[in-house]
């Protein structure tokens, strides 16, 4: 059994860049026609986020046993580096 899975920490980021996209999709597509349609953006979101969290899961699924370790390792790096590049980025624009 593999137990791989995306980190929590990616799947709340995923999330928010999901949000990000419908959300901006949604109003510009509610420019264009003239109406507020963003309320419908917690919907969708949801339903992009459980779709991509399955199809993600599901591949990380396909990922040999032995290299499972590996492949959680390799998540959680680049959770970190994300996580490092906002912090940087938030302090770059306090600092100045």
């Amino acid at each position: 059994m593999n137990l791989v899975e995306l980190p929590p920490e990616l799947v709340l980021l995923l999330e928010t860049g999901i949000i990000f996209v419908v959300t901006q999709v949604l109003k510009a597509l509610g420019g264009a026609v003239g109406q507020d349609i963003t309320g419908w953006a917690a919907v969708i979101t949801a339903g992009l986020l459980s779709a991509a969290t399955a199809f993600l899961n599901g591949g990380l699924g396909l990922i040999p046993e032995i290299w499972g370790p590996v492949a959680t390792t390799v998540l959680n790096l680049i959770v970190l580096l994300l996580g490092s590049m906002g912090v940087y980025g938030f302090y770059k624009r306090t600092r100045s």
